[in-house]
């Protein structure tokens, strides 16, 4: 490997005559973009790039950014949001948090906090650690409302409100490693998303269900789970079985099928 070398001319060619360079619709505000500012911030973050980005089909969204010149923040905003979810990707499950202005929403990883609230929807990201990251979002002139029931996230609960969704739901007990699990519930179906250090996770679904699905794939084999006949996927990296009237999944592309069936061998119900 060489580092620092000299690229050649021609390693980043010149667009073709004629063609205008944009930049994805990011416009730099030098005095800085329309949106909220954090109230606090890590010691030593400093503003870095503000802009504006407008794209022909998107909402305009504010951008503000702040770095200590290693890690850093970005507090996105638009009142332009069409709904139907959080603005920012956050994912299908998402995690309710207490903020000093109301409520948000966290990422399964923490990594991504968002805020519905009365003419503004804001996503907060960073690399900071999740809880300095919900402090930083907390800071913010914003006061959080929960989403409409319209919603996706909207079947965001909590462990409680899923045990009594589904009786007798299967849960890990002594996990290690992991926070908290973000809870989404359908119906009778329930689906719990384990973070843990890095890019470790794993998502446990349960609903009604005698018998599994045909496999979408055709790398599949066959497991014993907590007693019973169950298969894995490689490709999916997903474990799956029936219990008690439920089928149960468990997936994760960075848990190995060992892990998967030790936390298998961990669930209880009540």
């Amino acid at each position: 490997m060489v580092l620092n070398r000299p690229l050649p001319a021609e390693a980043f060619p010149a667009p073709p005559a004629g063609v205008r360079a944009e930049a994805a619709g990011f416009a730099p505000a030098p005095a800085g973009a329309p949106g909220p500012v954090p109230a606090w911030l890590p010691p030593g973050f400093q503003s870095y790039r503000a802009g504006v980005v407008a794209t022909p089909h998107g909402p305009v969204v504010a951008v503000r950014t702040w770095t200590d010149g290693r890690a850093w923040v970005k507090v996105r905003a638009t009142r332009n949001w069409p709904g139907g979810r959080l603005f920012g990707d956050l994912g299908a499950l998402v995690r309710p948090v207490k903020l000093p202005g109301g409520t948000g929403y966290s990422s399964e990883d923490g990594a991504r906090i968002g805020i519905h609230a009365q003419g503004v929807d804001v996503l907060v990201t960073g690399s900071l650690a999740p809880a300095a990251l919900e402090r930083v979002a907390g800071s913010l002139a914003v006061a959080g409302r929960p989403v409409p029931s319209s919603w996706a996230e909207a079947a965001t609960a909590t462990l409680d409100q899923a045990r009594v969704a589904a009786p007798g739901l299967l849960v890990p007990e002594h996990l290690r490693g992991f926070g908290p699990p973000a809870v989404r519930v359908d119906g009778k179906a329930v689906s719990l998303a384990f973070a843990g250090p890095g890019a470790r996770g794993f998502l446990l679904a349960e609903a009604p269900g005698t018998r599994l699905s045909p496999p979408a794939d055709s790398d599949v084999q066959g497991v014993r789970v907590r007693g019973a006949d169950g298969r894995y996927s490689l490709a999916l990296g997903e474990l799956e079985w029936v219990e008690r009237g439920r089928v149960v999944s468990l997936r994760s592309t960075t848990l190995s099928l060992e892990e998967l069936l030790g936390i298998a061998q961990s669930l209880e119900g009540r």
